[in-house]
């Protein structure tokens, strides 16, 4: 063997896990399961929202490696949980993503500059996971946090997570260990005779210093007698109020910092440049420095607007168009000239409408010209707004086989096929379409597929309402087709509209309260008294619909709070009931025996114990009996 290398075996370690289920395996390996159930972090129908989960461990010996392991749902490619133990940062969740096949992601576009920017979602379950390096880890006690990605801004990450579980491996007496140190030779290999193997006996660094002005909570967290409200309040007065002269500004503005503890501050805090280099972990930084180039994109469109303002909207250039002109009895040269030119001219339009002008100056053609409209069609579909508008209206008889053969590249022509009676010659073509599972096909489209009342269909048109961005034009179209069952695919198009934008979930919750979900319900009776211009349908009208609550709003408010451990959905009766005990599963819309619930009288509230931690951000040592702070309002942010 060659010199400084050598193999060595150590026996198994034993590990003492309390508090948690620790499931049963291999000597040299352990698992403890710290939360099964499913919760939700920064979902913003919760007011306050959680932000983050704590947990606690212990550890008798460090391990080896150590890895957090859970599922997520509605993970987003961009920005992922992070994980701190014992108040470092661990990393961040890394999901193990699906095939780019997956109809299960989603895509977001963004302005960007005089361009745009993309994310994507994947709005289903996947695993996720996190190394934790043993450096971190210590005898005795461990606490670990997971805290969504945009915790203290005014944004916050809409997920869902399942199964935490926390994995240790340790040497065992098969492991083969190739030492190929040399400086730290001096230095013990975590042998089975030591209760702590050596992870640490890297050099003390100093302390970092932290900047007021930069630092995240974790940051702060690590000031002595930092408390959970106290970090929180000063996060919140930086970003509201602007960065801090010095200690003694932070004293003045952050309630519930003295003078005892700016003293004990001095050797390591300071208020330093916000637009510097922050310490690690600053998670509002990004957002400030997104927010700095928004504004300079922003002041530098103004400088280069043209004197007398610039026309926002920017419709059709009437000025420039009535200078296009078509001959009489034109050639087919001089038409495409002529389209051409309309095309053109409308390039750097924002906003368009059936009256503007292109649409009469396309009709002119005549529809034996309809071929030179197709053709433009394809070579430019950014236009295609004007120019689908004026084919659907031409297109005759004489047009039905070109039609017919672009259909399924140009779905918008789905109009032409209905007015002229094509629908069962484009049959096939249409049910193409649908299995080609497009994540947008017009309703005159998905109307007549279901027009045709065939239950081959009834799975694709499912698949379609649960990804389509217009669930409810959809369930309209499907509700009454005969046999069909919408449980399932209303579940998940629920799931998926609560993290999508703000319309989509809107559009979905009266078809979720149809289908007894009871987050819906949650959603409705948190609408009271808001204004409804954001939504087609009135919250107090589907409460009074779906419940038997009545009287004033604070009234079905005071019901809703008192009852709302005890609300089912009685599907015999289409609606939510109060029962006098009910099951654990009961408020599952799926769970067996639902039907068989019996209301009754409202009951005191029931109680149970919270695991959530909605307030204390990381480092939080108030004992879980305390009342709860509120955390920073945080705005509707699902993407």
């Amino acid at each position: 063997m060659k010199s400084g290398i050598f193999c060595l075996t150590v026996s198994s370690i034993l590990l003492l896990l309390a508090g948690c289920a620790v499931n049963q395996s291999p000597a040299y390996y352990r698992s403890q399961t710290l939360d099964p159930e499913t919760f939700k972090l920064g979902d913003t129908f919760i007011k306050p929202p959680t932000l983050w989960k704590s947990y606690g461990f212990q550890l008798e010996r460090i391990p080896q490696a150590a890895r957090l392991k859970i599922g997520i749902y509605h993970q987003g490619a961009t920005e992922l949980p992070r994980v701190l133990v014992n108040g470092a940062e661990a990393g961040v969740l890394s999901p193990r993503w699906a095939d780019l096949s997956s109809r299960d992601y989603e895509i977001f576009f963004f302005d960007q500059g005089d361009g745009y920017s993309q994310a994507f979602d994947y709005k289903d379950w996947t695993t996720a996971d996190c190394w934790i390096s043993p450096d971190l880890l210590k005898i005795g006690e461990n606490k670990l946090l997971i805290i969504t990605a945009r915790a203290t801004t005014g944004q916050a990450d809409d997920v869902e997570m399942r199964n935490i579980e926390i994995e240790f491996r340790y040497l065992d007496r098969d492991d083969q260990v190739t030492d190929l140190r040399r400086q730290s030779r001096r230095l013990p290999l975590p042998y089975i005779d030591r209760p702590d193997p050596g992870f640490g006996h890297h050099p003390d660094q100093p302390a970092a210093l932290v900047n007021l002005n930069a630092a995240g909570p974790d940051q702060l967290m690590r000031l002595e007698g930092m408390e959970v409200r106290t970090a929180v309040c000063l996060v919140n007065e930086r970003l509201e109020n602007g960065p801090f002269t010095n200690l003694d500004d932070v004293a003045n503005r952050v309630e519930g910092i003295g003078p005892d503890q700016i003293k004990k501050w001095e050797p390591m805090a300071f208020c330093g440049d916000p637009e510097g280099e922050p310490t690690a972990g600053a998670v509002e930084y990004g957002i400030l420095r997104e927010l700095k180039a928004i504004r300079g994109i922003l002041e530098k469109e103004r400088q280069s607007a043209p004197a007398g303002g610039s026309r926002e909207e920017r419709g059709p250039n009437r000025e420039a168009l009535a200078e296009i002109t078509l001959p009489d009895q034109p050639t087919a040269d001089q038409v495409r000239q002529y389209v051409k030119a309309i095309i053109e001219v409308s390039r750097d339009q924002r906003s368009r409408s059936g009256n503007d002008p292109q649409i009469d100056m396309l009709i002119r053609v005549g529809p034996e010209h309809l071929n030179i409209l197709l053709e433009f069609l394809r070579r430019e579909p950014s236009q295609s707004f004007y120019l689908e508008q004026v084919i659907n209206r031409m297109a005759g008889p004489e047009h039905k086989e070109i039609i017919l053969q672009v259909l399924l590249e140009n779905s918008e022509l789905i109009k032409a096929v209905v007015t002229n009676g094509w629908i069962e010659e484009a049959r096939p073509t249409l049910l193409e379409g649908l299995r080609a599972s497009p994540s947008h096909l017009p309703t005159e489209w998905i109307k007549t597929v279901a027009s045709f009342k065939d239950p081959d269909t009834y799975d694709d048109l499912k698949k379609y309402f649960i990804y389509s961005g217009s669930n409810s034009t959809v369930y309209d179209a499907l509700k009454d087709l005969p046999g069909i069952d919408l449980t399932d695919a209303v579940e998940k198009a629920w799931r998926r509209a609560k993290y999508s934008h703000q319309f989509s979930t809107q559009a979905m919750i009266p078809i979720a309260l149809e289908f007894g979900h009871p987050d819906a319900l949650e959603m409705v009776v948190r609408e009271l008294d808001q204004p409804s211009n954001m939504r087609f349908w009135d919250a107090r009208d589907l409460l009074l619909k779906f419940t038997a609550a009545g009287g004033s709003n604070e009234e079905i408010r005071d019901w809703y709070e008192e009852n709302k451990d005890r609300i089912v959905f009685d599907p015999g009766q289409h609606r939510f009931v109060i029962v006098e005990e009910a099951p654990a599963e009961a408020n599952d819309p799926a769970a067996p025996g639902a039907e068989d619930l019996q209301p009754t009288e409202a009951a005191p509230e029931a109680t149970g114990e919270n695991i959530e931690d909605t307030s204390n951000p990381p480092g939080s040592e108030e004992s879980p009996e305390e009342p709860e702070p509120a955390s920073p309002e945080i705005n509707k942010n699902n993407s």
